[in-house]
């Protein structure tokens, strides 16, 4: 089982190595779809109730703004508070330790940050997430997901240096030029 187990981890970590390399907010979304399908399946194995029933509520989470990404619908305040509330209701009723809720909040971090338009805060809020994350697996002994979320938060940091950073600077270098050219 353990075998299987870091296998999966391994498609984890080719995935969560791409992930905050894309610009598009539907690749990034439908990277969390096949992460969180092989999160599952890492859980299942290894008995993590919480985290099984959590990653599911993700998952869906992803399909649903999947859905109003293509058709181009931003979604409402309720929806994203609806999966907060089935996570907290999930954290309560499927309580096994501290730990678990770690992997709770995170989850509940990243629902309201995949429901922003900002690419910024949606990287942003997965560093953190994957850092709870990070000591929820410490504590239970999920060591290649440890890895895992690490590769995670690197390329959220690499994404942020592109898109968010060389871009920015990229702009005012070019709003300084047009300003020596309107002189």
């Amino acid at each position: 089982m353990e075998v299987l187990i870091n296998a999966i981890g391994i498609v984890n970590l080719i995935i969560t190595a791409i992930t905050f390399l894309f610009k598009d907010k539907r690749k990034i979304l439908i990277c969390f779809f096949v992460y969180d399908i092989c999160l599952i399946a890492q859980y299942i194995f290894s008995d993590r109730l919480t985290e099984t029933i959590v990653c599911v509520i993700a998952t869906i989470k992803v399909l649903v703004y999947l859905f109003f990404d293509v058709k181009k619908i931003e979604p409402k305040l309720y929806v994203v508070l609806i999966f907060e509330l089935l996570l907290i209701v999930t954290g309560i009723m499927t309580w096994e330790n501290w730990f678990s809720l770690l992997f709770m909040f995170a989850v509940m971090i990243t629902t309201f940050a995949s429901w922003q338009n900002n690419n910024t805060i949606m990287r942003l809020a997965y560093i953190v997430a994957g850092l709870l994350c990070v000591v929820n697996y410490i504590f239970t002994g999920l060591y290649t997901m440890i890895l895992s979320e690490c590769i995670s938060i690197g390329s959220a940091v690499v994404g942020i240096f592109l898109y968010d950073i060389f871009k920015v600077q990229n702009r005012e270098k070019g709003q300084k030029i047009e300003s020596k050219t309107d002189l």
